[in-house]
């Protein structure tokens, strides 16, 4: 069963194991056996998503257990998609790109036109509508 949020009250054992462990307050997953049953619970659809994700790449490691986060941001440190020789991709949507980001959970993203450290880029991929001279 793949279980967003407050709905987990209603499986007992698996809210027991949460309520436990400092509640249902903040960000958190939970993969819990229930007989022949799983559940997959977590506070966001986001959170559901990485637990079921995580329980298929190891179902040993991943079943019973219960993660909470920290942190709230969820950034980026790089998308080719979105810097270097990418600003001028034709046809690519960035608006939708950055929608998608958003559903899937992430706060933030680096977004830059900066060339390759060295102008590697620059040197041997020059057009006329790069903006930044040949080094």
């Amino acid at each position: 069963m793949l279980i967003a949020g407050d709905e987990v009250r209603h499986y007992p054992t698996a809210r027991a194991q949460l309520d436990a462990n400092g509640g249902r307050a903040g960000e958190w997953e939970l993969v819990h056996a229930l007989g022949d049953a799983l559940i997959i619970a977590g506070s966001t659809p986001r959170n559901v998503c990485h637990a079921a994700l995580a329980w298929i790449a190891n179902p040993a490691r991943e079943t019973g257990r219960l993660s909470r986060f920290r942190f709230t941001d969820r950034f980026t440190m790089w998308d080719n998609t979105m810097n270097q020789m990418y600003r001028f991709s034709q046809g690519f949507d960035r608006a939708a790109h950055i929608r998608e980001l958003a559903r899937l959970g992430l706060t933030g993203l680096e977004s830059t036109a900066t060339p390759d450290a060295g102008g590697w880029h620059v040197r041997n991929r020059r057009f006329p509508q790069d903006p930044y001279p040949c080094i």
